[in-house]
């Protein structure tokens, strides 16, 4: 009208979702011990294996997900791993690397090593350490986001982050990568112009509003 578009709606309307997201890994504290807390970075304070943590959030082999992983130093013993046991002892990790004081990483699978304890990479605190499950429940291990072993055991059920650390001292931080929800906007009544603005829309997101 005189030049400018005009548009109905009386539904809600989604606009998209952006992607997959990031979240510090909530620490289950009922069923953990041996360390301190802040945020999703866990400390050791128990000065032996008897460290132990597991997440509150769960993935699945249907829906597939992934936990980054990021050591304090690379001369402490770490299992950054996800399994089905809600204790999260070292033994319960059903797949982990095996982060050494040597700044090796080793695949372990159900407390036995797949591959004869033979490294797969090395580690230091800057770099990112990934368990990630597809959504057909194949496991693999990355780091900074590159391939570095895939284990030969196919995951099904459900999952938790599970850490261990030694000796006291040592640090691990964790976050949790999932799908995020979509943005969803409720537009009423007749509208003679509006705008969007996004970093997160692509534009044919936006041209389908």
């Amino acid at each position: 009208q005189n030049g400018v578009s005009q548009a109905t709606a009386t539904d809600s309307t989604s606009l998209g979702s952006n992607g997959a997201s990031t979240v510090d890994v909530a620490w289950d504290s009922a069923t953990m011990s041996g360390y301190t807390v802040s945020g999703g970075t866990l400390t050791d304070s128990s000065g032996g294996w008897a460290s132990k943590a597991r997440s509150v959030s769960t993935f699945t082999d249907s829906t597939g997900g992934a936990v980054d992983y990021q050591t304090g130093s690379n001369t402490d013993f770490h299992y950054l791993g996800i399994g089905k046991d809600a204790f999260g002892g070292y033994t319960d990790n059903d797949y982990a690397l095996y982060a050494t004081n040597s700044g090796n990483l080793q695949p372990m699978a159900f407390n036995v090593s797949p591959n004869g304890n033979a490294n797969v990479g090395t580690y230091t605190s800057s770099d990112t350490i990934t368990m990630s499950m597809s959504s057909s429940g194949v496991v693999t291990a990355l780091k900074n986001g590159v391939l570095i072993y895939t284990f030969p055991t196919v995951a099904s059920g459900t999952y938790y982050a599970h850490v261990n650390s030694y000796p006291s001292g040592a640090s691990v931080s964790a976050t949790m990568i999932g799908d995020a929800p979509n943005y969803t906007t409720n537009i009423s009544g007749s509208l003679d112009e509006f705008f969007v603005n996004s970093d997160t829309l692509t534009a044919t997101e936006i041209d389908g509003i």
